[in-house]
């Protein structure tokens, strides 16, 4: 990692924000860098003691946006897409604010290589990041209540395609390959086959559809195959060289109070047609996976044992890591306590990732508390990785008396080596 100003560093591995860290891997030597000399367990981690100085944060000239919140900023190939958001008045933090997003559609594009912002063409639908969204190439889609929309970037133009027939009102896109995935974040029943089984329903008692996958190409939407999980919730799907990997937590009755709501997975073959159940996990969290290169992490810190009237016996953590080759699971050791960092960015990448306040690099299994940049607002906005460089675009001040403002700003900081 780049020397950076005055940081605290954690020695120790991860139990869940943050995590990126590593299973163990096909290479000896690596898995015995990655044990360090506290001898932890398979599939455990323990940092190594590190003596990173702090990160340094360079402010970027000021973009051609008004300052908002709601802001989607993502990578495309090396350049920081910015578009859509609200530059309504912001709602004051632990406030109950009433107003309705009135989304934005300008953008604009930063090329780290000039330095230099460029507008973008409007979108044709104002967008918010809570809209579903993924990258598929140089391609950003955005799943919006009217439209899948997508901008591609070598030719600087919006466009239009079909919804997914997939209930978008909870869905998370995924890319796979070129094409992107529509995935309920909870299923319910079991989607009808070409077998002629009766469709599921939701809660609402509409028919569900099933997950499906877009093709760019032909412009069409395809139902995926059913996977081997049956009713879940949070259910994410993440993209590995090895094939798709879902996981989901199982619907029972009380989840989390009788039995703890563990993370399952299957395996999604390259070309989209079998999966293949894997082993179970002892993870309570799986609300989001980065790819490290190596495997899919986890990044959320903190633990629970059911508490004391259906006490599970055992104390598990909510972050971990995932090896789709080896198809093992990961728990960290001695991780830092949620709710300990500094800055509160978001932001996952590749070997490094951001969350929690803290800097969490998987290559060597170190935490570093995130440092703000000195003007810097309290409450980070939107923040995404290009590269090796974390962006944070925005942000909210709040003075003494209670009144929330917005910045235009935007910061960078490198880290060498997460591309």
């Amino acid at each position: 990692m780049r020397p950076v100003a005055g940081t605290a560093v954690l020695s120790g591995a991860l139990a869940a924000v943050l995590a990126l860290a590593a299973c163990s891997s096909d290479d000896p030597a690596a898995d015995a860098t990655r044990a360090g000399a506290t001898g932890a367990a398979p599939g455990e981690v323990t940092a190594a003691p590190s003596a990173h100085p702090a990160l340094r944060w360079e402010k970027l000239p000021a973009s051609p946006l008004t300052p908002r919140t709601a802001v989607l900023a993502v990578a495309v190939g090396d350049r920081l897409l910015v578009v859509g958001g609200d530059d309504g008045p912001p709602c004051p933090p632990n406030a109950d604010c009433a107003a309705t997003p009135a989304p934005l559609r300008d953008g604009a594009v930063h090329d780290a290589a000039t330095g230099e912002w460029t507008k973008l063409p409007e979108a044709p639908l104002g967008l918010l990041n809570q809209f579903p969204a993924t990258v598929a190439g140089d391609v950003l889609y955005v799943l919006t209540d009217t439209a899948l929309v997508s901008f591609d970037a070598a030719a600087s133009a919006w466009d239009t395609h079909p919804l997914p027939a997939t209930d978008h009102r909870d869905v998370r896109l995924a890319t796979l390959g070129e094409r992107v995935a529509a995935v309920a974040g909870e299923r319910v029943g079991d989607p009808g086959g070409d077998d002629g089984e009766a469709a599921g329903t939701d809660e609402a008692g509409t028919e569900e559809a099933g997950d499906e996958v877009f093709d760019p190409a032909t412009e069409t939407w395809s139902r995926l195959p059913v996977d081997p999980l049956g009713p879940g919730f949070d259910r994410v799907l993440t993209d590995t060289p090895a094939g798709a990997v879902l996981t989901a937590k199982e619907s029972v009755e009380a989840p989390g109070s009788i039995a703890p709501p563990i993370v399952r997975a299957a395996q999604l073959d390259p070309e989209l047609k079998t999966w293949t159940r894997l082993p179970d996990s002892e993870l309570i969290g799986g609300y989001r996976w980065a790819w490290t290169g190596e495997r899919m992490v986890d990044p959320t810190l903190g633990e629970a044992d059911g508490g004391t009237v259906n006490n599970w016996g055992r104390s598990l953590p909510y972050g971990g890591t995932f090896d789709p080759a080896t198809k093992e699971w990961g728990r960290f050791v001695e991780a830092p306590d949620a709710y300990s960092g500094g800055w509160a960015v978001e932001a996952l990448g590749g070997p490094v990732s951001a969350s929690g306040g803290w800097l969490y690099d998987d290559r060597t299994a170190e935490w570093s508390v995130l440092t703000a940049p000195a003007d810097a607002p309290g409450l980070p906005g939107a923040a995404v990785w290009v590269g090796d460089t974390l962006y944070v675009v925005g942000g909210q001040f709040t003075d003494r008396s209670g009144q929330a403002a917005l910045t235009g700003d935007t910061w960078a900081l490198t880290v060498d080596g997460t591309d």
